[in-house]
């Protein structure tokens, strides 16, 4: 052998969220203390939206089936503050193709 690999076991959290939702919004909010906003990705695909991430000790992720179809056109915002992510997606009539969303 030329190379040496080292493999390392990190833990699998999966983040507590909770799902909030308006007439026109979509609010998904989870608790991710000690992450930061480098350390995390969003993906939002055919009514899923998947959370993942590393953080200090462990890496992170978390799949929601979403309810209603969000509209990959509208803003789709995301924030991350004092532990807790938040996106506010808009509700729409029609599933979305694939989308990466960037939390600031």
């Amino acid at each position: 052998m030329t190379s040496t690999e080292t493999t390392v076991n990190v833990p699998v959290f999966t983040p507590n969220v909770d799902v909030l939702t308006s007439p026109t919004t979509i609010r998904v909010r989870a608790d991710l203390p000690g992450v930061q906003t480098d350390a995390v990705k969003l993906t939002l695909h055919e009514g899923e939206l998947q959370i993942d991430g590393l953080a200090p000790h462990h890496r992170f992720t978390r799949k929601l089936r979403l309810a209603w179809p969000v509209s990959s056109e509208a803003d789709i915002q995301a924030t991350l503050a004092e532990g807790v992510l938040t996106v506010d997606l808009a509700r729409a009539d029609a599933p979305t193709p694939v989308r990466q969303v960037r939390v600031h």
